[in-house]
């Protein structure tokens, strides 16, 4: 495993940080800024809402709530708890997503978050808004309370990773590989540093691909994952939002200098495809032992995107196999109807696959297709580890779409579902 030579310049963070409080911002240093955006989620706002009332009420700032994990309840007790949510939240005036408008932070991308603007939450992926260029705070429950209450929060800056990209993906590689390979490659070394994702690589992304590189930032231990936003990202707020929010709201880019001699230097092209298991991530072919498929998990957090589901789809040439059960969780509302609107949806259903409604899904393991003892299990989940959608006995493995569709139809972990298209060999 390699270690990362640390960058020592400021980076796109430190710029952001210091055009807000107009002054430098240097890395190491932890400063006070204004905030734009805070969210909860429906397991943490019982907590909030018993202990925190006084300040709910005194907040400056608006509070969104998602019903994202839970929801629709699985049980006499979570249907109990969502009503209660409800009524506290009318109660102070929060805004609430409620179930089956999906994932908090897919939300907040496609609604709320502009570039340059920095979102806190109790949301543990909340850094997937650096895919738009934005800062995603992770923080607790009384922090979040105190944030919307005084409109500020801390922020630390660690050194800059700066991930230098070229090239293009090939064969079946996505993001999601290249994340996979940065945490195989350099583990440790990238423990609460910032990653900044630059170069002409990044020019041929997708916005969804940036979302899951900065979905996934954390996951493999950085602080923050940001991709400084460019004409990709204005293009794509411009199909998703109204022109006027777009004139409200766009900022130029903030161009900073890159020393490339302490990058991570890495061609798109060079990146193999990747398994992340419960011990970590792995080259594909390490996994391939032949076992049986016994489920198949598509969307949720890192790959709810219609895009993300369309790759999937577009990946299915031939009949799943037989006793795979497929599922498929949009990750909001909005991708949902756009699944439908192009018969995405229809298609799927077709080949037998079971539709979850927008949210989290099965990924939790609290309903919508828990996994049971001995089951192996394909998902294009963050978290592969033991016990995270079931029963511990069952082994999972988190691909990217297009890999998930490979073993749908072959049932089998083995090399000839690979060979149904073409990927790299590395």
């Amino acid at each position: 495993m390699k270690s990362v030579k640390t960058h020592t310049a400021r980076g796109y963070v430190h710029h952001l940080l210091s055009r807000m409080i107009g002054r430098q911002v240097m890395p190491n240093e932890s400063v006070m800024v204004p905030a734009n955006f805070v969210y909860i989620q429906d397991r943490v706002a019982p907590y909030i809402f018993s202990n925190f009332s006084e300040a709910l009420f005194e907040r400056k700032l608006p509070l969104h709530l998602y019903f994202d994990h839970e929801g629709p309840a699985s049980d006499i007790e979570v249907a109990n708890k969502m009503r209660m949510l409800k009524e506290e939240a009318k109660k102070y005036g929060i805004k609430t997503y409620t179930e089956g408008t999906g994932i908090a932070h897919q939300i907040v991308t496609e609604m709320h978050v502009w570039p340059h603007q920095i979102v806190c939450s109790t949301d543990s992926h909340v850094s997937q808004v650096g895919g738009l260029g934005a800062m995603g705070i992770e923080v607790g429950a009384l922090e979040a309370t105190l944030i919307a209450q005084n409109e500020c929060v801390m922020v630390v800056c660690p050194p800059v990773v700066p991930i230098h990209l070229t090239g293009a993906f090939q064969g079946l590689s996505t993001a999601f590989d290249l994340m996979m390979f940065l945490e195989n490659r350099f583990g440790e070394s990238l423990k609460d540093m910032i990653l900044e994702f630059h170069g002409p690589g990044v020019k041929t992304m997708s916005m969804e691909s940036r979302f899951t590189l900065a979905n996934l930032a954390t996951d493999i231990g950085a602080l923050y994952g940001i991709v400084p936003p460019d004409k990709v990202t204005q293009a794509w707020l411009e199909r998703i939002r109204t022109p006027d929010e777009v004139k409200q709201f766009w900022v130029e880019e903030i161009r900073v200098p890159l020393d490339l001699s302490a990058a991570i230097n890495i061609d798109l092209a060079d990146v193999p495809l990747m398994a992340l298991t419960g011990e970590g991530p792995k080259i594909l072919h390490d996994i391939l032992n032949g076992a049986k498929v016994n489920r198949i998990a598509i969307g949720s957090c890192t790959h709810g995107s219609a895009k993300d589901i369309k790759d999937f789809a577009n990946s299915i040439i031939s009949e799943f196999s037989s006793d795979v059960l497929v599922t498929v969780t949009p990750g909001s509302r909005k991708t949902l109807i756009e699944l439908v609107s192009e018969g995405i949806i229809e298609q799927l259903a077709r080949k037998g696959v079971v539709v979850n409604p927008p949210g989290c899904g099965p990924c939790m393991g609290l309903g919508h297709g828990v996994v049971g003892d001995e089951e192996v299990v394909i998902t294009t989940h963050n978290n592969s580890k033991r016990g995270r959608m079931g029963s511990k006995n069952a082994r999972l493995f988190a691909v990217n779409p297009k890999l998930a569709a490979r073993f749908a139809q072959m049932g089998f972990l083995v090399q000839e579902a690979l060979d149904l298209g073409v990927c790299p060999t590395k």
